[in-house]
C-alpha cells in the first residue's frame, strides 16, 4: 500500500454523514410508498417497517456502490476518496458484504470500530481491518 493517500478520520466521517441522509431519504421514500401500498395503520407497525427497510437500504447502497466501479459511496466520491482491497483493486461483492457487516460491527462497539481510524498508520477502522480495505484517494 506504499504511495497511497489513505483517506483520514475527518473526510470519511463527514462523507458517511452525506451518506447517511441519502439513505435516510431513501428509506423513508421507501417506506411510505410501501405504507400506502400495504395500507399500514397501526404506528408500531409503521416504524417497524421503517427500521427494516432503512437496515435493508443502508447495507444495500454500501456494498453496492463500494463494489461498483466508482468503489465509492456519493458522499465518497465528493471528497475524492475510494475503497480498495488488500492489492489495491476495486472490491468483490463479497469483500464489500464483509466490510458492510463489519461496518455494522464498529459501529456496535460504540464506534469504537470507527476512531480506529485516528490511530491506525494506514487510517484504517475495524471494519477496513477485518475486510483488509483501505480507503484512499482517487
Amino acid at each position: 500500500m506504499e504511495n497511497q493517500e489513505f483517506a483520514g478520520f475527518g473526510r470519511r466521517f463527514i462523507a458517511y454523514m452525506i451518506d447517511i441522509v441519502i439513505i435516510m431519504f431513501s428509506a423513508f421514500m421507501i417506506a411510505m410508498v410501501l405504507r400506502f401500498v400495504l395500507s399500514f395503520s397501526s404506528e408500531e407497525s409503521v416504524g417497524q417497517m421503517v427500521m427494516v427497510v432503512y437496515f435493508i437500504v443502508y447495507v444495500s447502497y454500501f456494498i453496492l456502490m463500494e463494489s461498483s466501479l466508482k468503489q465509492a459511496t456519493f458522499g465518497k466520491l465528493l471528497f475524492k476518496i475510494k475503497v480498495i482491497n488488500e492489492n489495491g483493486v476495486r472490491l468483490s461483492l463479497v469483500n464489500s458484504v464483509g466490510r458492510t457487516l463489519g461496518r455494522l460491527l464498529s459501529g456496535a462497539i460504540i464506534g469504537l470500530g470507527y476512531v480506529m481510524i485516528l490511530f491506525t498508520k494506514e487510517k484504517q477502522g475495524l471494519h477496513d481491518k477485518l475486510a483488509k480495505t483501505y480507503v484512499v484517494g482517487k
